[in-house]
């Protein structure tokens, strides 16, 4: 079951690291251009869709592989109570802990992909800067929505190896969000420029009552 566990938890952590080219080649769509001429944009279109999907099942195989359990309730003096969520025995604790990070972290990612539209989500391609919405809090709302609900599940489920994973996933979701910086910065110039100066990457600026 051990080697199970590392098995199956590598094989995700190894894909997720793998498909950050083809993050690279949705975003500089030139590329493509340059490498298959007139197929570029169907090109394009695949690589996001394959990348995205790729990306996206591979995170969620970190959470449900094999894996050893940790629990808080050992290290701090708290009531070690289990309560069962459609069959899964959750530490109380661990409740309190992630279901605000995966509330929180989800309505982040829905309304990033209610501003931008699934479509766009999905190809990581946009003719329209959008800067209305949650995009006036953060610039990367689905990243920073992703990040901060693996915590939550990570939390929930109690997964050792995918909490010790977490620095690395933030590590990634930020190369990511710089390769589409380069090219929205590319495409929308000075209105890019202005917006990065005006709106945070991740973490919400919130202004003083005078």
């Amino acid at each position: 079951l051990s080697e199970l566990m590392i098995t199956c938890f590598m094989v995700c952590a190894i894909l997720m690291v793998i498909l950050l080219p083809l993050h690279y080649l949705s975003v500089e769509r030139y590329r493509i251009k340059e490498l298959f001429g007139n197929k570029a944009e169907m090109i394009g279109d695949i690589i996001s869709l394959i990348f995205g999907w790729g990306f996206f099942i591979s995170w969620i195989g970190l959470w449900i592989c094999p894996q050893p359990k940790f629990n808080i309730s050992e290290f701090i003096e708290v009531w070690d109570y289990k309560i069962q969520i459609f069959g899964f025995k959750i530490f109380l604790i661990h409740l309190v802990i992630g279901l605000p990070f995966l509330t929180i972290g989800a309505t982040l990612g829905l309304l990033g992909v209610h501003s931008l539209s699934l479509k766009v989500s999905e190809r990581l391609k946009t003719d329209k800067l959008v800067t209305k919405g949650v995009y006036s809090i953060v610039r990367h709302p689905q990243y920073l929505g992703g990040f901060l609900s693996h915590i939550g599940v990570v939390f929930l489920l109690s997964d050792l190896y995918a909490l010790l994973l977490t620095p690395l996933i933030f590590i990634e979701l930020y190369i990511m969000a710089i390769n589409e910086e380069k090219a929205l910065l590319n495409k929308f110039g000075d209105a890019y420029l202005k917006y990065k100066e005006k709106v945070p990457m991740f973490i919400p600026r919130f202004k003083r009552r005078s």
